[in-house]
């Protein structure tokens, strides 16, 4: 990713040991690996395994800086100082250009939660270590990801973690006496072991997967060992060069288009693109039909300024992200294109003059060095300093609270609950609350409108990816692969509902969770006298807080929305499942009465955060209507 066309005129004089000579069909490579990453990032259908590029860039990087750097040990000048000297030429001067145009954007578009997370991201990035950041932040496939302006520092994060400890490494090994054979030994076993923990972890802990540099590093292993299996060698000639590039061109661009969306990776599958893109540039040799498709002009010239196109594209779609609620297809694309001429001119007058500038070694690291530092302070004034930022009428204060804080009412006391009833007191009645966050939801409504008072609660927490289901049908179809490993135990085990007067099932139910709410009914074992309920589905769909500012209390008071077709058809299932004798409560109609749903109340508060959870004024607000229903009436203190 943030090698280019200084291997064109850096590399053409390499010693003929080393075989490493300019190669335009790799510039085409990058450009067939970027373009597919911008526009899984724009959202566009089709491009859904888009993020592949990346592992086809990491496939790159391994095989150039492998190369460049066995050139100048083999020739006896490698420098640590000129290595970092050459990386810090390429890679920074574009990287603080985009940072410093980002940064106004941010003050201007972010509410100040989003500033301070962006100058947490902006800190994370100067200082190389953005994929543990996100590891901790942020789910790259989860909704809000697609919000963070520099989500894809990840990938350069675990490059230059690469860089700090390969090229040392190589050197020490080559003093030691190591050459190819025993190079290429250690690189392969050191590519083994990160692919197979990589797949040992990835179902467990995917997102630790995805993010880190011990089970990135066989991607780019694949690259050092291209580059350790052409020391001392030329390139491959014969007549299988152009099959065997086509094939791995193929290799290349199939997973993108056709990975499906819920693929676990990296994994083993991942070496389909890398090894496709280390097929390329082996074979893809001079008068291949691969060579004249990369190599073509256009292409080529994508490619010269994929790592600025790589730095530009994901801050354009964020900010367009935060600043409007639906960004349409037609700007996600107006965008993209805005990103490849804003990566041209970074290229013409930003990345060539720094890399060709007449600086001394020590200057360009001394100046590096501050630019880094100076770039990372900024990013932690944003976060500390901006809650300064915005001076916001009550109104639109109530807009900018962060989901962390407004996420925190609705988890906070119900994990304070207890998972069983030892806390019950001879003769207490005991309320049981199973389910994901809607039962937080609940218990918040229970406490807001004095509900159960008096009563011993425990809870069952299950998550949604999991969904409320006991019955005895294998349903590891229905769950994401990804999730299966954390719904192994998605039982209520032990004692908990025999103990238990009234036993409420509040969840997001999914459709077929929902058809299926009989057997999950049948797999409690309840007794006669143990009441049950079933809480309903709600939410209506997204939320854009930043569309209400500016707002008045009675326009606010105005806000609808539409309840979503698919909730109202998922607590129409739940209806037509449930056995008899069971109450049920359609909670969409609680919260969106006639199928229209007000988003704050008529003083202008907001009810939901996110279209799904309330706040504490939504759960006052709702939980007085819920606890109106026939099925849970009685249960308010006094009734």
């Amino acid at each position: 990713m943030t090698e280019s066309a200084e291997v064109s005129s850096a590399t053409m004089a390499a010693p003929a040991h080393v075989a490493l000579s300019y190669q335009a069909e790799v510039d085409g490579l990058r450009a067939v690996a970027v373009v597919p990453v911008v526009l899984f990032h724009a959202g566009f259908v089709g491009f859904s395994a888009g993020y592949l590029g990346v592992d086809v860039f990491f496939v790159i990087s391994g095989y150039l800086i492998t190369s460049l750097v066995l050139r100048d040990i083999a020739a006896g000048r490698f420098s640590v100082l000129a290595f970092y000297e050459r990386r810090a030429r390429r890679i920074l001067p574009a990287l603080f250009f985009v940072a410093l145009c980002s940064i106004p954007l941010a003050l201007l578009l972010m509410f100040p939660w989003q500033v301070a997370d962006f100058g947490e991201s902006l800190t994370a990035t100067m200082g190389f270590y953005a994929n543990q950041y996100f590891l901790s932040t942020l789910d790259y496939f989860r909704e809000g990801s697609d919000h963070a302006p520099f989500l894809h520092m990840w990938s350069l994060a675990v490059e230059e973690q690469y860089y700090l400890l390969v090229p040392p490494v190589l050197w020490l090994a080559w003093m030691a006496g190591a050459r190819r054979a025993m190079l290429l030994g250690l690189a392969l076993a050191a590519s083994l072991l990160s692919l197979v923990g990589a797949a040992l972890i990835v179902t467990r802990w995917q997102q630790t997967a995805f993010y880190i540099f011990p089970t990135r590093a066989f991607e780019l292993g694949v690259g050092s060992l291209l580059a350790l299996a052409l020391l001392d060698r030329p390139r491959p000639e014969g007549p299988m060069n152009g099959p065997l590039a086509l094939l791995g061109l193929g290799m290349v661009v199939a997973p993108m288009l056709f990975l499906p969306s819920w693929a676990v990776l990296p994994s083993w599958p991942t070496l389909v693109p890398c090894v496709g893109a280390a097929l390329v540039i082996a074979f893809a040799s001079p008068g291949t039909a691969a060579h004249r498709l990369l190599a073509s002009p256009v292409l080529v010239a994508v490619g010269l300024v994929s790592f600025s196109l790589y730095l530009w594209h994901q801050p354009l779609f964020a900010f367009a992200r935060v600043s409007r609620a639906h960004p349409s297809p037609a700007l996600m694309a107006g965008l993209a294109l805005l990103a490849v001429a804003l990566a041209a001119l970074t290229w013409r007058f930003v990345e060539r003059p720094t890399r060709r500038a007449p600086i001394s070694r020590r200057r360009v690291l001394l100046l590096s060095l501050v630019g880094l530092l100076a770039f990372g302070a900024v990013g932690q004034l944003l976060a500390i300093g901006a809650g300064r930022l915005h001076a916001a009428s009550p109104t639109e204060a109530q807009l900018e609270v962060s989901p962390l804080v407004r996420g925190a009412y609705v988890v906070s006391r119900y994990n304070a609950l207890p998972r069983d009833f030892s806390h019950a007191v001879p003769g207490q009645r005991r309320l049981l609350i199973i389910g994901d966050s809607h039962s937080q939801d609940f218990y918040n409504m229970v406490r807001e409108t004095g509900a159960f008072d008096d009563w011993a609660v425990a809870t069952s927490y299950i998550p949604y990816r999991c969904q409320t289901y006991f019955g005895p049908e294998d349903v590891s179809a229905l769950i994401l692969a990804s999730d299966l490993h954390h719904c192994a135990a998605n039982r209520v085990a032990g004692p908990v509902p025999a103990e238990a007067d009234v036993i409420v099932l509040v969840s997001n139910w999914r459709d077929w969770a929902a058809r299926r709410i009989g057997d999950t009914i049948a797999a409690l074992g309840l007794r006669p006298d143990q009441r049950l309920i079933v809480v309903g589905a709600k939410g209506f769909g997204d939320l854009f807080l930043r569309g209400f500012v500016g707002e008045s209390p009675a326009q606010l008071a105005g806000e609808t929305a539409s309840a979503p077709a698919e909730i109202v058809g998922t607590n129409a299932d739940l209806r037509a499942a449930m056995p008899a004798g069971v109450g049920f409560v359609d909670m969409e109609q609680v919260l969106c009465p006639g199928g229209v749903c007000h988003l704050f109340t008529p003083e202008g508060e907001l009810v939901s955060h996110d279209g799904d959870h309330l706040t504490e004024t939504g759960a006052k607000l709702v939980g007085a209507e819920l606890f109106r229903q026939p099925a849970l009436r009685g249960f308010l203190t006094p009734p």
